[in-house]
């Protein structure tokens, strides 16, 4: 594992200043290539059903995405996993290098299946309405290396739809 690349002719726009209100932010994440890397190596896997993120949006979306993105589409990427809640389950188990946690917005890469904890309250229909179904998992990505990160995405996603599932407490 090559852990966190802090490598700044890699990554420019790792430390970006944003002015919100007259407060200077300091915006930690990954630079618009490395994700856009892992959005393509997502499309192209066979366990992945839909990819969703902001630069594959058509039409009157992806026009919104054009206007309110223009400086970047960030690290939020969405998939959903095919083989339902047990396949979504089976994939944030085996991930080794993500964090499972439901906060977004750090510098570690996060992961979590909302149909399995932070919306398991809700029906089927409820999950319709909030927009998450049973396969949908929520990255958030990191500094990690891309490498890193698509070796580990990628033998989760490989368990997913095969082996037991086990109990997580």
């Amino acid at each position: 594992a090559k852990n966190i690349n802090l490598d700044f002719l890699n990554f420019p726009k790792l430390l970006k200043v944003i002015k919100y209100n007259k407060i200077d932010l300091v915006v930690v994440g990954p630079e618009e290539p490395l994700v856009k890397g892992l959005v393509d190596f997502l499309t192209k896997h066979k366990s992945v059903e839909r990819v969703i993120y902001p630069t594959l949006h058509k039409g009157a979306i992806g026009d919104r995405t054009k206007k309110y993105f223009s400086g970047g589409n960030g690290a939020l990427v969405g998939i959903e996993v095919k083989g339902g809640v047990e396949a979504g389950k089976k994939f944030i188990e085996a991930l080794k290098m993500f964090y499972h946690v439901a906060n977004i917005g750090d510098v570690r890469s996060l992961a979590i299946h909302p149909a399995s904890t932070t919306h398991s309250q809700l029906n089927e229909k409820e999950l319709a309405a909030s927009g998450v179904t049973q396969s949908y998992v929520r990255l958030c990505i990191g500094i990690e290396h891309v490498d890193d990160i698509i070796e580990d995405l990628n033998q989760a996603l490989n368990k997913s739809s095969k082996g037991k599932l086990r109990a997580v407490s």
